[in-house]
């Protein structure tokens, strides 16, 4: 295969365990010339730049972290399924001098959730704090995992608007989905009628204290996709502390610096399961290195 070359960019990117967990991925299949670096992207033309030099040769691949998941889907030649619905990259690969793009981050949270909890996530309610590119690849995860309901809560603005997008793509897409599913029942004289089933996604005001505490207290899952909890964040929770959460709920983070963000002791003190951020980030890296070594 020879060597290859990969990084993880974003801003703050200096606190990354990506290079960590690769290097185990590389290492666990012989590939010890691959390399995995951390390559702080501080703004958009030096993001170009470094999309450039893919294109050239000088890398092979990235993960994609804060903040531009969304603008390096702008900057790709090929965008997977995945990516294509949530416009949004965290994992890009170099074929030739061609640029394919890939969002694991979903995938990465569900699998990591369902492996540790225990539990599926079809028919759950779940609440998503935030609707950046992480949140966007959960959203569409859920939907296709066949949540029963998402409700997604978002601050106002320009996020809010992708996510309304994004929401109009899930729906497109699942109809699709849907009606390959139908025809695949109708041989079985409908069988499975849930497989007709589509998530319902709520687009809801962050600063409604109330309409988020009625949430939580509804909800079997709750997912952090904010950066509050993350260093240099780490005194800051992504909700009010008057939140109560009931013993049911499943909290998960997808901060894994520190790895016990604020939101997970807050859910770990009310007897709650709980997702760290860490697992998200391997589940996620698993899915990436798939692509890396095709």
């Amino acid at each position: 295969m020879g060597n290859k070359n990969y990084c993880v960019i974003g801003t703050p990117v200096g606190h990354s365990r990506s290079p960590e967990l690769y290097r185990k991925i590389f290492d666990e299949k012989g590939l010890f010339d691959h390399t995995y670096v951390i390559n702080e992207i501080k703004t958009e033309t030096e993001l170009k730049a470094f999309f450039d030099d893919v294109r050239a040769g000088k890398w092979d691949g990235c993960n994609v972290t804060m903040p531009w998941k969304t603008l390096a889907a702008e900057q790709m030649d090929e965008l997977l399924p995945n990516a294509a619905l949530t416009q949004a990259v965290n994992t890009v690969v170099r074929l030739k001098d061609r640029l394919i793009g890939d969002s694991t981050d979903g995938g990465g949270m569900c699998d990591a959730i369902e492996q540790d909890t225990g539990i599926s996530i079809e028919g759950k309610n779940v609440v998503i704090l935030g609707c950046g590119g992480a949140a966007r690849s959960i959203i569409a995860e859920l939907a296709l995992r066949r949540a029963e309901k998402v409700s997604v809560f978002c601050r106002p603005g320009r996020n809010r608007e992708l996510t309304e997008e994004l929401k109009g793509r899930i729906l497109v897409h699942l109809d699709s989905i849907e009606t390959t599913c139908v025809e695949q029942i109708e041989h079985k004289d409908r069988e499975d009628q849930t497989l007709r089933n589509r998530t319902s996604i709520l687009l809801l005001e962050h600063e409604d204290a109330g309409l988020l505490s009625q949430a939580v207290g509804e909800a079997d899952i709750l997912i952090n996709c904010t950066p509050l909890g993350m260093i240099p964040h780490e005194d800051e929770l992504p909700l009010s502390e008057e939140i109560t959460f009931p013993q049911k709920l499943i909290v998960a983070d997808s901060i894994y610096n520190p790895e016990e963000t604020l939101l997970i002791k807050k859910a770990d003190a009310q007897d709650c399961r709980t997702v760290r951020g860490f697992r998200m980030l391997e589940e996620q890296a698993v899915r990436a290195a798939r692509l890396y070594l095709r």
